[in-house]
């Protein structure tokens, strides 16, 4: 298993058997992101490997973010 944590509560996970390679980001998120609740912003996350990774957003204090209210 590879997990891949840029600082700003992004986590990267890759793992299984046979012709593996790490992940390879195809868009990171910036180190840190600053907007208004007036306009929102979007922060995407998208990379590839073998086996296919996991893109997960987890808190300050490391539980995984499942949902939160107002985000989409």
């Amino acid at each position: 298993m590879i997990i891949l944590n840029d600082g700003m509560d992004a986590i990267l996970c890759a793992g299984g058997h046979g012709q593996e390679h790490g992940p390879v980001f195809l868009m990171e998120p910036p180190p840190r992101l600053v907007f208004s609740n007036k306009n929102g912003a979007r922060v995407s996350c998208a990379a590839h490997g073998f086996p296919p990774p996991h893109i997960a957003w987890q808190t300050p204090d490391g539980s995984q973010l499942e949902d939160a209210s107002g985000l989409r």
